[in-house]
């Protein structure tokens, strides 16, 4: 995936999309596994967890 966004912050287009929602959930696997993710999906990741949607929806879920 890391070499799939070459730069860009979303995988496809300017905006997230459905394969950025599972890019997203594999990232949090990781992290859970205690998986170590190059910096650009560490940021990929963080970016994804300020968006109002992932946050109320992580809130819903009680993952955050």
């Amino acid at each position: 995936a890391e070499t799939l966004m070459d730069g860009r912050e979303w995988l496809v287009g300017d905006d997230p999309t459905v394969a950025d929602n599972y890019l997203f959930v594999t990232t949090l696997w990781a992290d859970k596994f205690s998986i170590d993710l190059p910096q650009s999906l560490q940021d990929f990741r963080a970016r994804n967890l300020e968006r109002p949607a992932v946050k109320q929806a992580m809130d819903e879920e009680g993952l955050s």
